[in-house]
């Protein structure tokens, strides 16, 4: 679990090599229908890091995808998506 509002850092590796320019995306998950969606978009750097700080409580669901296409970096032949839970208090 993480607290809001305090910055959260992500290393995305790939058979144990940094992956820079992958798209991060966390999006909370609604569970009223006054409330509003919420997404944060970012890419890792050349470190493969991505910092994250989410703004409220709740649970978010993070995408992680290979470089898109019209990027300057190409991906490989091969494309990778993972999604992971997060809840923040």
């Amino acid at each position: 679990m993480r607290q809001s509002n305090q910055p959260v850092t992500l290393t995305i590796t790939l058979d144990g090599k940094v992956q820079p320019n992958f798209d991060v995306v966390a999006s909370k998950e609604v569970v009223a229908i006054a409330e509003k969606e919420l997404e944060i978009k970012a890419k890792t750097d050349a470190k493969g890091q991505v910092h994250v700080t989410f703004p409220q409580a709740g649970q978010y669901m993070l995408e992680v995808d290979t470089p898109a296409s019209g990027d300057k970096v190409q991906p490989t032949t091969e494309s990778y998506r993972v999604r992971i839970a997060v809840q923040v208090n």
